[in-house]
């Protein structure tokens, strides 16, 4: 893969389930210029080799990500997914990923629930892929 605007596609596709605005991805492709020098690339060449194989097989991201974050907080696939938030979080279209809405306090409940459960499974599934690939 390697081309950092399908990076922030895939990127945006797992976190949002939709494509990424043009204008965004120029924003993102920016933004990975200014927080990233090519000597720091250089030296993080292992977690950069890890960012490849995920998105070359296409593996779970969110999985993969969680338990690399457990690990070392500043995992380049973290910072990465964190541009991704950071340029979206100002855009109006946005708002409903990040704030509910509506007042409907059962079936937040339920909501809540759910993404508990998702959340254990997604940790599982990222220790597995992480041992299966190799990932650092």
């Amino acid at each position: 893969m390697g081309n950092l605007t399908d990076e922030a596609g895939v990127f945006h596709r797992v976190l949002f389930q939709e494509p990424m605005p043009t204008e965004i991805v120029k924003r993102y492709v920016e933004a990975h210029g200014h927080v990233f020098s090519t000597s720091e690339l250089a030296a993080r060449r292992q977690e950069a080799e890890t960012i490849e194989i995920v998105l070359k097989r296409q593996l779970d991201v969110e999985a993969v990500e969680m338990v690399l974050r457990r690990k070392s907080p500043r995992h380049l696939l973290t910072q990465k997914l964190h541009i991704v938030l950071y340029l979206v979080e100002s855009y109006a279209e946005y708002v409903p990923h990040f704030c509910n809405l509506e007042r409907r306090l059962v079936r937040s409940y339920l909501v809540l629930g759910f993404l508990a459960l998702q959340t254990i499974f997604k940790f599982l599934k990222g220790m597995f892929l992480i041992w299966k690939y190799r990932l650092v």
